[in-house]
C-alpha cells in the first residue's frame, strides 16, 4: 500500500510517502520532507506535499497527524489532507500526532504547552495511550509523573516549569511514524478531529477524554 503521511502540529513540517507490503511487514519510504517552518507559514507543507504526488504519484491512503499542538498548524494540515483525499477519491486516517514521535522510545510520558499557565500530558505504552492528554498545571504533572517514574518524558519544545522533571528529550512528530502506526493492526480507528489545545478538546482530569465534534 502507497501511503502519504503529513503532520505540521509542531515547529516542523513532516510529509512522506512510504510503500508497505501486505499486513505492513515491510516498508520502502519513497519520499521524506522533515523541515522548521514558521506555524503561521504553511508554504512548507503544501510544497512537501506537492512534491511528494509529483515524485511519486497518487496515494492509496493519507494519514495524518492530529495532535495535540498548534491550532494552525493542525487546522491547516488536516484541511489538506481532506481537501486531497476528496479531489484524489481516496481513503482518510487520522491519528493523534502524541503517538508518532520521532524517537526510538516506544513508551513515553509526553507534555505540550497548552498556554495560559497549563500544560496538557498523556502516558504511551507500546504506541497506544494508556493515559489520553490531559490538561493540567505543571504541579499536577510532576505528581502523574511519579506515578511512573521510569518512562522518559518527551517534548516537541522546551518546557521551563517542567524541565527538571525525568530529563525531559526534545522530540518532534514524524509523518514516517504516522505512517508505521497507521500499519499497526491493534490501532485505534480515530475520528479525524484535531486535538486542539483547549478543553473542549482536552479532558480534565476527573473524566476521560473524547473528541466528538467535527471541524468544521
Amino acid at each position: 500500500m502507497l501511503l502519504l503521511a503529513l503532520d505540521s502540529s509542531s515547529s516542523i513540517v513532516s510529509v512522506a510517502m512510504v510503500d508497505f507490503t501486505p499486513r505492513g511487514k515491510k516498508e520502502t519510504l519513497l519520499y521524506h520532507h522533515h523541515t522548521a517552518h514558521e506555524r503561521t507559514d504553511s508554504s512548507s507543507l503544501f510544497g512537501g506535499l506537492e512534491k511528494a504526488i509529483t515524485l511519486v504519484g497518487k496515494p492509496e491512503l493519507i494519514v495524518v497527524g492530529l495532535g495535540p499542538g498548534s491550532y494552525n498548524g493542525l487546522r491547516v494540515s488536516v484541511a489538506a489532507a481532506q481537501g486531497m483525499a476528496s479531489a484524489l477519491g481516496i481513503q482518510l486516517q487520522g491519528i493523534p500526532s502524541a503517538l508518532a514521535m520521532e524517537s526510538d522510545h516506544t513508551s513515553y510520558w509526553i507534555a505540550g504547552d497548552a498556554r495560559g499557565g497549563k500544560y496538557w500530558l498523556a502516558s504511551v505504552v507500546d504506541h497506544q495511550f494508556i493515559q489520553e492528554p490531559l490538561l493540567l498545571p505543571p504541579e499536577s504533572i510532576e505528581a502523574l509523573i511519579l506515578t511512573m517514574p521510569l518512562l522518559p518524558l518527551l517534548a516537541s519544545t522546551p518546557l521551563p516549569q517542567l524541565s527538571e522533571l525525568n530529563k525531559m528529550t526534545i522530540a518532534t512528530p514524524s509523518a514516517i511514524a504516522l505512517a508505521r502506526r497507521s500499519q499497526m493492526t491493534s490501532s485505534r480507528k480515530w475520528e479525524l478531529t484535531p486535538l486542539y489545545l483547549k478543553p473542549a478538546h482536552i479532558t480534565p482530569p476527573s473524566s476521560r477524554f473524547h473528541a466528538e465534534k467535527k471541524i468544521c
